[in-house]
């Protein structure tokens, strides 16, 4: 063979090194993102808090007009349990309360959070302290946000990214079972 012959291959040898090399380099250019946390929520001026939950309860299924349906529900620790249909304790405390347009409860969407009670809209807030036999908890509301709803397996995956206290951040996304109480 000769050299005149041979260049094709070594051009296409060294084009195949070329490549290889260059793909096996460091390409990871993009920042690293923290991994994805459930039933883990954030919270702070810098979300610097973090509070664990676990179970959620639908304490409530309303028709409050012709067309608009109210959904509570109450997203705790372990600290407050469920006996009977009846919640006990002290601990963690995420309340919300979803309006809709069908009669059925958490239904899918992105919800905003706004007080207007209109279909599409959530209030919304959390507690540190929540105490099931006071009825008359002191609840850090949310400002503005919104809070994402969807089936999954035989729970919901429910997503919080909101604003209270002017600048304070919530942020985290619950997944798994809703007691009916």
């Amino acid at each position: 063979m000769t050299t005149k012959n041979l260049m094709p291959i070594k051009l296409v040898l060294s084009l195949f090194l070329i490549i290889g090399i260059n793909s096996c380099s460091n390409d990871d250019d993009l920042p690293e993102l923290p991994p994805i946390t459930f039933n883990v929520f954030c919270y702070g001026p810098d979300l610097q808090n973090n509070q664990g939950v676990r179970p959620a309860y639908l304490e409530e299924f309303l028709q409050i007009s012709s067309d608009t349906y109210s959904t509570q529900l109450l997203i705790t620790d372990e600290n407050i349990t469920e006996n009977s249909g009846t919640l006990s304790g002290t601990g963690f405390a995420i309340d919300l309360e979803f309006f809709g347009n069908r009669n059925t409860p958490l239904q899918s969407g992105t919800y905003e959070i706004n007080s207007t009670q209109e279909i599409g809209d959530v209030n919304a807030g959390f507690s540190e302290n929540y105490d099931t036999a006071n009825n008359l908890n002191a609840i850090t509301a949310f400002e503005s946000g919104f809070i994402r709803v969807s089936p999954y397996s035989t729970g919901f995956y429910i997503e919080i990214d909101a604003v209270y206290n002017t600048d304070e951040r919530f942020h985290g996304i619950f997944l798994g079972n809703v007691t009916q109480l």
